[in-house]
C-alpha cells in the first residue's frame, strides 16, 4: 500500500508540471465550468471539480473534448492509470470522436478503472 501511495504522490507531482489548456466541463444540465486540463489522445484529464482543492488528489477526471458528449465526464481514474485507460478506449473506438453509441462498447473499460 505504501508503495502505491508513493507512486501516486510522484505521479501527482508530474501531472502538475504537464502543459494544460482550458477545457469546458459539464457540471449539470445547465451548468459548465472551465478547468485546466491535460489533453491525451483527444480526452481531457483534469482535477475533479469540487468545493475544495483537489490538485493533490490522485484521482483525476477524464472528460470528452469534442462531439456529442463534449464536456461530459467519462470517469474518475487514478493519475497513474489514465493513459492506460485512454489507450484501451482508443483501441476500441479508433481515432474517431467518441460518440454516445460507443458507450456500450467502452463500458467494460470504464468499469475496470
Amino acid at each position: 500500500m505504501k508503495e502505491q501511495e508513493e507512486k501516486e504522490k510522484i505521479a501527482v507531482e508530474e501531472f502538475k508540471k504537464l502543459d494544460k489548456v482550458d477545457v469546458e466541463v459539464r457540471l449539470g444540465e445547465k451548468s459548465n465550468k472551465v478547468v485546466k486540463a491535460v489533453i491525451y489522445k483527444g480526452f481531457a484529464i483534469h482535477d475533479y471539480v469540487a468545493y475544495f482543492d483537489t490538485k493533490n488528489e490522485p484521482m483525476k477526471a477524464i472528460t470528452v473534448t469534442e462531439g456529442e458528449g463534449k464536456g461530459m465526464k467519462l470517469l474518475d481514474c487514478n493519475v497513474t492509470e489514465y493513459e492506460k485507460c485512454i489507450d484501451e478506449i482508443r483501441e476500441v473506438i479508433g481515432d474517431k470522436m467518441l460518440e454516445m453509441s460507443d458507450l456500450p462498447l467502452i463500458k467494460p473499460i470504464l468499469k475496470k478503472y
